[in-house]
């Protein structure tokens, strides 16, 4: 798999604030990117545990604890679907 490499400064005052390490804070970091890439359907939910470093079942359990629905899908919109295919 090709990565690109991106690179932000962290000003040291945010990581005091946050009390973590600078590897915890930029793990928090890439699970919540990975959440916010889910939420607005840009990727899916292997591809955010993916991004997430989590397996499917953590990032699962992730989303859960701060109740996010795993599901993201519009049951009027599936049955709308369901209607056309049955016409």
């Amino acid at each position: 798999m090709l990565k690109q490499k991106i690179e932000f400064e962290i000003p040291s005052y945010i990581l005091a604030a946050t009390h973590k390490s600078r590897e915890e804070f930029i793990r928090r970091r890439k699970i919540l990117t990975a959440v916010n890439l889910y939420l607005s359907e840009e990727i899916s939910l292997e591809m955010a545990a993916e991004f997430a470093e989590t397996s499917k079942w953590e990032f699962e359990e992730c989303l859960s604890h701060h109740e996010i629905p795993i599901s993201l899908v519009n049951f009027d919109d599936y049955n709308r679907e369901l209607e056309v295919i049955s016409n």
